[in-house]
């Protein structure tokens, strides 16, 4: 796969036939697609090695990964002082790609032991606004924060028809751990852990997030709430048409300035499930409800 890349040119397209790719792919700063046969049967094995699929050279939505098994990565150092690991199937650093119908699982994004840990087990962004759609993001594991996502960046990354499951995060973001403006659209975020004192399903600090049409439920973990947790000054959330239901503790926990509007949503627990401390403010607005919503 990185002999097709390197010879490609910006807008160039390259095919992958079905198999295992025993490698560590880096897009090189090019726009181009790189398209595998299906999900689950081209896969790209990072053999612990690294991050799987590296974009870190101002790559826009243009750069196209689709159709893969990301699988085994355990992610680079961004910040050689720290050396910690970062992005363990895909790293995007300060760039923009498409990620469309990818499964990424069973990676990893450093441990306790190592200085600075580690964020990002299956995908860590680091500035730029990638498109995530269609895929599942399952199993990865890293020893701080954002066990299947993380998200650092102030241009407005983009989540639509994703899973996010059965990730573990050794602090905070089980699923999710988010510093930033995102969106999260269509999308499923279940079973996710976190160790310590983090929100297990979508954990943030200092940032704008909206949620759509999304369901966040039975994740577990955490001192605080299972759902959703934001500590930082001014952070703001909105929720629209989705449903937290049967995480731990409360289902969701602001603070310190923190704004947070839900409406036509349906919360386990109502408003009294959404806790505020330090002036957190609540808008609590039209087409709530407390209904079980029988997942099956």
């Amino acid at each position: 796969i990185q002999a097709g890349i390197n010879f490609s040119s910006h807008a160039d397209s390259v095919a992958v036939a079905a198999g295992t790719y025993v490698e560590n792919v880096n897009f090189r700063g090019r726009n181009i697609k790189v398209v595998g046969a299906d999900r689950e049967t081209t896969i790209i094995d990072g053999n612990s090695s690294g991050s799987v699929v590296t974009f870190n050279g101002g790559e826009n939505r243009d750069a196209f990964l689709k159709n893969f098994s990301i699988i085994n990565g355990a992610g680079n150092s961004i910040s050689e002082p720290e050396k910690s690991s970062f992005g363990g199937g895909i790293q995007c650093y300060h760039s923009s790609p498409t990620l469309e119908n990818l499964l990424v699982y069973n990676n990893n994004a450093g441990n306790e032991s190592e200085e600075g840990w580690g964020q990002g087990g299956g995908i860590a962004i680091q500035s730029g606004s990638p498109l995530i759609n269609n895929c599942r993001i399952y199993s990865n594991s890293t020893g701080a924060d954002g066990g299947g996502l993380f998200i650092a960046s102030e241009d407005g990354a983009k989540l639509q028809n994703v899973i996010i499951s059965e990730n573990v995060a050794g602090a905070a973001g089980g699923g999710i751990y988010g510093e930033g403006i995102f969106e999260v659209n269509r999308s499923l975020i279940k079973d996710n852990y976190c160790t310590t004192f983090g929100a297990p399903g979508i954990d943030c600090s200092v940032s704008d997030v909206k949620i759509i049409n999304s369901v966040i439920t039975n994740n577990l973990g955490g001192d605080f709430s299972g759902g959703l947790r934001f500590q930082g000054n001014g952070s703001k959330a909105e929720i629209i048409h989705s449903v937290f239901w049967g995480n731990s503790g409360k289902e969701m926990y602001i603070s310190n300035d923190d704004s947070l509007i839900i409406s036509y949503s349906d919360i386990d627990g109502d408003i009294d499930s959404v806790y505020s401390e330090n002036n957190g403010i609540i808008e609590w607005g039209s087409g709530n409800v407390d209904v079980d919503p029988m997942f099956v």
